[in-house]
């Protein structure tokens, strides 16, 4: 495996049980699913078989428009879900301190956001949305009721948590999680008002680092997509902005920065969105591996494929734990994407997220392999 792994594993063992005895703090925000994750069945005749792509599972539901038919669903786990909770336990996991603002419940929390682990505060300003996520070989399909996120916007933040708080919540903690932008309609008017109102605010002793993902964003405009890029540019003046996306995010965002036709290759994708946000780095996670933007220089890492995933539904947010945990350590960002690829890989493969420990045995694997 790649070089860089083996770097990885030395700076981690270096950092060693300080980056879990003295936890960084991340405040993080503002999303929350209750996420039951299945499988849709093909066939119950003999063994039982499951639909095995999104393409195969389509052209089967293609294949019986104006019959109707039923799929059966093996149910995997219910469990919390959406972008910023599974970052959140993952990071918790590896021995970080998560301070959550988000949709847990309202006004009284659901149960099963506290089982995300240790060192995780929760304010919950909405009731949780819903998520059935299908999961096939080559992704999955996610089928959402968002319930009160839609109405989740800077206005109600102020209402049940209150500007002085949120100044304090930037303020005490080490770096920023910003996540599910394309879920929640009212995200914009976040995002736009701590820029006017909360960050002016904050007594920053230095920069903080700034942790973006923003999910599908496949019902947003093109216009939305382009505030959205201005707004997250102009969070340079005062953060370390990191951008990470999937394939499918990045061709829609990099056609939303003005390219006419359509865009296949993932490298000039990210070339667009890189020079247009001007974040310090731009990362991709591919279904074979991550390509990193940083300066002047492109690097590709290969991951460790999982033949038979345990989940999927969660394995983008361990990669940005993984990237977070490594960034604040102070790795470089090769190493931190190699960090990210292994929690995110580990958690596919088992299904959980990766202690500190687990992590270290798990890149010493992929080293060998």
């Amino acid at each position: 495996m790649h070089e860089l792994y083996t770097l990885a594993l030395k700076s981690l063992t270096a950092i060693g049980a300080g980056a879990v005895d003295n936890p960084h703090k991340v405040a993080v925000g503002f999303d929350g699913f209750i996420d039951i994750i299945s499988k849709p069945i093909l066939s119950t005749d003999g063994e039982k078989q499951y639909f095995k792509t999104i393409s195969s599972f389509g052209e089967f539901i293609s294949s019986k428009a104006a019959l109707s038919c039923c799929i059966e669903m093996d149910t995997l786990v219910k469990k919390f879900g959406g972008n910023m909770p599974n970052y959140a336990s993952s990071l918790s996991a590896l021995g970080v301190h998560c301070d959550c603002i988000g949709a847990f419940g309202y006004p009284e929390v659901n149960d099963i956001f506290l089982t995300m682990g240790e060192n995780i505060a929760i304010t919950s300003i909405a009731e949780a949305g819903t998520c059935n996520a299908l999961e096939f070989d080559d992704g999955k399909v996610m089928l959402a009721d968002n319930s009160e996120i839609n109405l989740l916007d800077f206005t109600l933040l102020l209402e049940r948590v209150g500007k002085e708080r949120l100044v304090k919540w930037i303020e005490s903690n080490d770096a920023f999680g910003l996540f599910c932008w394309s879920e929640l309609p009212g995200m914009t008017s976040v995002w736009r008002d701590f820029l006017a109102e909360i960050f002016p605010r904050v007594k920053f002793q230095d920069r903080k680092l700034m942790v973006i993902d923003i999910s599908d964003c496949s019902r947003r405009s093109a216009a939305e997509i382009r505030e959205m890029c201005d707004l997250m540019k102009a969070f340079g003046k005062y953060f370390t902005v990191v951008f990470s996306l999937n394939l499918n995010e990045c061709m829609l965002v990099s056609s939303a920065l003005g390219k006419e036709e359509s865009i296949t290759d993932a490298e000039e994708a990210g070339r667009i969105i890189y020079q247009a946000i001007g974040p310090q780095a731009l990362v991709l996670h591919l279904l074979d591996g991550v390509m990193l933007f940083e300066g002047d220089d492109i690097l590709f890492l290969p991951t460790k494929r999982v033949a038979s995933p345990k989940i999927s539904t969660g394995g983008g947010d361990n990669f940005n734990a993984g990237l977070t945990l490594a960034l604040l350590n102070g790795m470089a960002y090769g190493e931190s994407v190699a960090v990210a690829n292994a929690v995110s890989s580990f958690y596919v493969a088992n299904g959980r997220s990766a202690s500190f420990d687990e992590l270290l045995s798990y890149i010493a694997e992929i080293q060998t392999s």
